[in-house]
């Protein structure tokens, strides 16, 4: 009996990543089976409804999350950027960030609110239930949901950024998290709508410590002709939509026992609502690698466990402008997750000269990771081939001359092999290791 800690220890992790197609009759639901109770479940998507072809009219990609209305904080919030190309007078361009709905669609016609929906978690899976007109099709929504006895505490919020410099704490988590997960599409608002202003951005960004986060930010001004795009392995959070401005950095700072606190080093032109996840339980991995320059196998070994699944992410950009704003005609965005084979995965892709302006997407059930031209043309995609003992396996179904950098959260059980877990029984489980060695009561303390 004295070894009864080990059970609690090897509690997992689960992970399951694939998609669904969005049912189109009236204020309908989507019913998911997974084959577990999900804590958390994050969406990508573009407004396609295909993935097998470019959409070559318009740029789109949209991202999400929820806890199932489990935490303490809005349960949801989800970010989307589209543009629709017609002539450089006439293009539509609009962004949304909400902290009510885990999805979020704008249609091609007339940059509006086309679909917004909410998730509820069971026991098998999870329900999405669309709440607003479905006039646009249907779209393939992609998902990547958590789960396990290891994962213990899970909330979605948002961190209100004010017109400064200097620390900024949240404070409305019940726990210490492990990982936190930011959007950023430089809104404003707890439910906020723009297709007026025309500036559109899509970032996201990642914590476990103080040397481990990473972020990424692509953006354009409508009619200034302005777009850059920005990665950063030193800071979490990075605005910017308006050429060589950066409208806020935010560097983490520390995990709180209620919370968070990041230091904002840039101060953004007005207030930002910036959403997160945050994740207690786990182990986590914030890294990054460079895409290979031929097809082919690439073993990736510095997860440190093996996970059960994984995020990826990236501006479709090389290391050698990390922390800069890079101005550019183009900007690119690239999300997908795997969690098992294959991968599922969004790009969007937006050209912006004073003429000819140009976009596109494109949602793949298969790849990881996508990465393509204005063309547009694959340059890169991969698929996961494996999770292993310290990382995993990518197979390269082509990838051009450009090392382009790629961003990964790995996220395995507690008792994976290759470091510390980081979550309570672990710890408790220590101090029954030192009971049982010095025949002592001993009172374990982080």
């Amino acid at each position: 009996g004295m070894f009864l800690g080990v059970s609690e220890v090897s509690a997992a992790v689960s992970a399951a990543s694939g998609y669904f197609v969005k049912c189109t009759t009236g204020w309908c639901t989507n019913d998911v089976t997974i084959g577990f109770q999900p804590k958390a479940v994050i969406f990508h998507w573009t407004a396609d409804i295909s993935t097998t072809a470019f959409n070559a009219d318009s740029a789109s990609a949209g991202l999400g999350f929820s806890d199932g209305g489990t935490g303490n904080g809005s349960h949801a919030s989800t970010m989307t950027w589209f543009q629709d190309f017609d002539t450089p007078s006439t293009q539509d361009i609009a962004r949304i960030l909400s902290t009510t709905t885990a999805i979020s669609i704008i249609t091609e016609s007339d940059s509006t609110i086309d679909a917004q929906a909410t998730t509820t978690f069971n026991a098998t899976g999870f329900q999405v239930g669309w709440s607003s007109a479905n006039a646009s099709g249907a779209q393939v929504i992609m998902y990547y949901a958590l789960g396990g006895s290891d994962i213990t505490n899970v909330d979605v919020g948002h961190l209100n950024i004010p017109v400064a410099t200097g620390a900024l704490s949240y404070s409305g988590l019940s726990f210490q998290p492990d990982f936190l997960m930011f959007l950023n599409n430089v809104s404003s608002g707890s439910s906020s709508f723009d297709s007026v202003i025309g500036d559109g951005a899509i970032g996201v960004g990642m914590a476990t410590s103080s040397v481990a986060q990473v972020t990424v930010n692509t953006g354009f001004r409508d009619f200034a002709y302005d777009a850059g795009h920005a990665q950063s392995d030193a800071s979490v959070i990075f605005g910017s939509r308006r050429g060589n401005a950066v409208d806020a950095i935010g560097k983490f700072t520390s995990m709180d026992s209620n919370g968070f606190t990041i230091n904002v080093t840039d101060a953004p032109n007005g207030l930002y609502d910036v959403p997160f996840l945050a994740i207690k339980g786990g182990k986590h991995r914030i890294q990054s690698f460079s895409q290979p320059t031929s097809a082919g196998s690439q073993a990736i070994t510095d997860a440190g466990f093996q996970p059960v699944g994984l995020a990826m992410f990236s501006v479709n950009d090389t290391v050698a402008n990390d922390t800069n704003r890079n101005v550019d005609p183009a900007v690119r965005f690239s999300f997908g997750t795997a969690a098992s084979t294959g991968g599922q995965s969004i790009w969007m892709h937006g050209v912006f000269p004073s003429v000819n302006p140009d976009g596109s997407s494109l949602a793949t059930t298969t790849k990881i990771i996508v990465m393509a031209s204005s063309t547009p043309s694959i340059q890169a995609h991969a698929e996961l081939t494996s999770l292993d003992s310290t990382g995993f396996t990518l197979n390269w179904i082509n990838a051009d001359a450009t090392e382009r950098k790629i961003f990964y959260w790995a996220i395995g059980s507690e008792s994976a092999a290759g470091g510390e877990p980081t979550g309570r029984k672990v710890r408790l489980f220590k101090g029954l290791i030192l009971k049982i060695l010095t025949g002592k009561l001993i009172l374990y303390k982080q």
